[in-house]
């Protein structure tokens, strides 16, 4: 492994893009929270996203789809 050990784990990832799409996309409020400077978080917040993308394409469970006929039945019933 080259450079230093991330700063941020996996689920830290995770909990970075869902605060990032909750705050409308405002970094400022994101500094704080996580204590890193403006770079450090874009630079995660490119490899978190990648890292999602990467997880729901892999995932079954973690895929978006619409639900079957049989579904939408049970769901009204």
């Amino acid at each position: 492994m080259k450079g230093r050990p991330r700063l941020l784990g996996p689920a830290d990832c995770l909990g970075f893009v869902l605060g990032y799409t909750r705050t409308t996309g405002s970094l400022y409020a994101l500094q704080m929270v996580f204590g890193a400077s403006h770079s450090v978080l874009c630079h995660f917040l490119k490899f978190s996203m990648r890292l999602l993308f990467r997880v729901e394409n892999v995932e079954d469970d973690a895929k978006v789809a619409l639900p079957s006929a049989q579904e939408v039945a049970e769901y009204q019933g």
